[in-house]
């Protein structure tokens, strides 16, 4: 009987983008300032090379704010282009946080060809707080939640 070829074990195996270790990091931000942008300074910074998969927010109470909105924008400073990509674009915090100490998943703004969610050694992500009103009525502390993967050079 003559033998088999031996089954391509190659195929079977997960793709390196898949199996490379995902990490996290909790970044605390502050408070919302009334009626102010409020630019954290860079709170995340690439030590390799990496793509964020996913980002949550948590409030310490349910923000309220009856004569303005409160959103939160996160941005990726690209070190080669020296310019920022949006990674989170202007999210109604008070629509989106129900629960206080609770977290919750942020959308990701869609991808383009820059691939912005993969960032460079000496990349940074910072965030933006944004309060347009007069009188806040419900501050929190905010914190985020940075989960990534480190690329791996085959």
């Amino acid at each position: 009987m003559p033998s088999k070829n031996p089954r391509d074990l190659q195929r079977a195996l997960v793709s390196p983008r898949f199996s490379a270790p995902v990490h996290r990091q909790i970044l605390s931000l502050g408070q919302y300032t009334a009626n102010t942008t409020v630019v954290t300074a860079p709170r995340f910074i690439a030590d390799r090379r990496l793509v964020v998969r996913e980002l949550w927010v948590a409030f310490s109470a349910i923000p309220a704010d009856a004569d303005g909105v409160m959103t939160l924008t996160v941005k990726a400073f690209d070190v080669t282009e020296a310019a920022d990509d949006v990674l989170v674009s202007a999210q109604d915090m008070e629509t989106l946080i129900l629960v206080a100490n609770k977290a919750y998943k942020l959308t990701l703004a869609a991808e383009t060809t820059e691939n912005e969610r993969t960032l460079e050694v000496g990349d940074t992500i910072r965030v933006e707080l944004i309060s347009n009103s007069a009188v806040i009525d419900t501050n929190a502390n905010v914190s985020i939640e940075v989960v990534y993967q480190p690329l791996q050079t085959l």
